[in-house]
């Protein structure tokens, strides 16, 4: 089943700034649930993904679950 999904994207000269909306109309099957930092929950997520190189290489990633929790994750450049 598909549900709609809203991501806007507003940036100044410091920083980027992204907001998701995950719409589903049966909040009961949503999975939630508490994890320590960087260690991903068995729960729904969202994860924002870089690749400002566009070298499928290097880049960044965000992570965030329906409780809050955050991960983050950087695969470095190489030498």
């Amino acid at each position: 089943m598909t549900r709609a999904t809203r991501v806007q994207f507003a940036y100044d000269d410091r920083y980027l700034y992204v907001a998701v909306t995950c719409v589903d109309d049966s909040g009961g099957v949503v999975a939630i649930g508490l994890g320590r930092r960087d260690e991903q929950p068995p729960t729904d997520m969202v994860t924002i993904a870089f690749d400002p190189r566009h070298d499928h290489q290097t880049g960044s990633a965000f992570q965030t679950n329906p409780s809050g929790w955050q991960g983050d994750f950087r695969q470095p450049e190489r030498p």
